[in-house]
């Protein structure tokens, strides 16, 4: 027990004050970690949303590679026929 003199509750203080300093640390330690981790979310966020944009561009110029190549094999299609229905008769 407490020898009446204060030195107990001294070092009891002390030592309280010590994890009260290493806790407030530790949050504000987790403040700044959980900024970055929400600047990291709106870049990321950005970044997807470009990304879907793009994808959308690559989707119709797909659309329209296949148009122009299916139209090209049609006229190449009709040149061989017709070229081969000549060479018969």
């Amino acid at each position: 027990m407490a020898s009446g003199n204060g030195d107990d509750s001294a070092s009891r203080l002390a030592h309280i004050e010590r994890g009260l300093a290493q806790l407030i640390d530790a949050h504000l330690d987790f403040e700044v970690e959980h900024k970055q981790l929400l600047t990291a979310q709106v870049l990321l966020t950005d970044r997807m949303d470009q990304l879907t944009v793009k994808m959308a561009q690559l989707v119709d110029a797909q659309r329209h590679t296949d148009d122009r190549l299916s139209a090209l094999i049609g006229v190449v299609d009709g040149f061989i026929r017709a070229k081969g229905g000549q060479q018969q008769t």
